[in-house]
């Protein structure tokens, strides 16, 4: 399932990186933990119970062409990560205040996976991309607790968010640095709406419709 190269001393070397499968001989089926969202559909995570943080990081990956589509959402303290006209942006509420913060000019819209890890620790927070450590627009400082007693990914029940079109691996959340959230052994756990199970990456190639009979392709 993947491709073999012999070596001088005849001997191979197996390939399977881009394939769903893993070993010395690509013998062994990969457990893929890839969640393919199409802008109708979200999954949402119980944690145990509440959890009162003060610093937090966020890891996860993710691919897509579309401008626009939240990422996740961490209730009760509302936090917000979403895309928004092709940037990484954070939204979240202090003191019955909202701010925002995003990328600057930095563009994840390729089709490409790209690493993120947001991380608030010491009243700031921070952001990793793809090994850039990158600066907000807005450098508020967050000094307080925040309570969290679920996750929601990909969107949510309100019919006025745009949801995410993409694909998304690789999700993990620390709280208060002793307490990680695995969601590679956690997504049997999901409350799934809309969505069709499957752990690999579909593609995201957007369909071409003909609206009328006489359209064509020359």
């Amino acid at each position: 399932m993947g491709i073999c190269l012999i070596n001088d001393n005849s001997s191979y070397k197996c390939l399977c990186d881009e394939t769903y499968f893993q070993g010395s001989n690509c013998q062994y089926e990969r457990q893929t933990n890839e969640i393919t969202f199409h802008g109708k559909e979200y999954v949402k995570y119980n944690l145990p119970g509440l959890i009162s943080s003060s610093n937090e990081i966020l890891t996860f990956e993710f691919k897509t062409n579309h401008y626009d589509g939240l990422l996740f959402q961490l209730m009760n303290s509302k936090i917000d990560v979403k895309l928004k006209r092709g940037q990484l942006s954070i939204e979240y509420r202090l003191n019955n205040s909202s701010f925002e913060s995003s990328t600057k000019n930095l563009y994840l819209i390729d089709n490409q996976w790209h690493y993120v890890q947001i991380k608030r620790k010491y009243r700031q927070m921070t952001i990793l991309i793809d090994q850039y450590y990158l600066e907000f627009e807005n450098d508020h400082r967050i000094d307080q607790l925040f309570n969290f007693t679920q996750i929601l990914i990909g969107g949510n029940n309100d019919l006025s968010v745009e949801k995410f079109y993409g694909c998304i691996k690789d999700i993990s959340i620390v709280f208060n640095e002793n307490l990680t959230i695995d969601f590679n052994q956690s997504l049997i756990n999901f409350d799934e709406f809309n969505m069709v199970q499957n752990l690999n990456c579909k593609s995201l190639i957007n369909p071409i419709r003909f609206l009328v009979s006489s359209s064509f392709i020359s």
